[in-house]
């Protein structure tokens, strides 16, 4: 149990960031990050790490996959926050062309 707990303050980030995508209208990336943690990370993690480290493994193999699925849903995020201020920063721009 305390393993797994040590990674609860990631889980609500990658959840949050799902539901950002989905409210955003974008389908793709949401629909990756709800399978990210499940499917990516998490079946290939308790395939392999029970070779290695025994039930130790498999009760490791979720943390990671959380920790990996909150770090791919930050990259996607700031990708989004990226185009969203660039977007802004040409709005802006208009704005000044067009007062002046």
């Amino acid at each position: 149990m305390r393993i797994i707990v040590l990674i609860l303050p990631f889980i609500g980030f990658q959840l949050v960031g799902t539901t950002v995508f989905q409210a955003l209208g974008k389908p793709r990336p949401a629909f990756i990050l709800s399978l990210a943690k499940q499917l990516f990370f998490l079946l290939p993690l308790v395939l392999v790490l029970p070779g290695f480290y025994g039930l130790i493994g498999v009760w490791a193999a979720f943390p990671i996959s959380d920790f990996r699925a909150c770090v791919l849903a930050t990259r996607l995020l700031g990708k989004e926050y990226r185009k969203f201020k660039k977007k802004e920063m040409k709005r802006e721009q208009l704005q000044i062309g067009l007062e002046i």
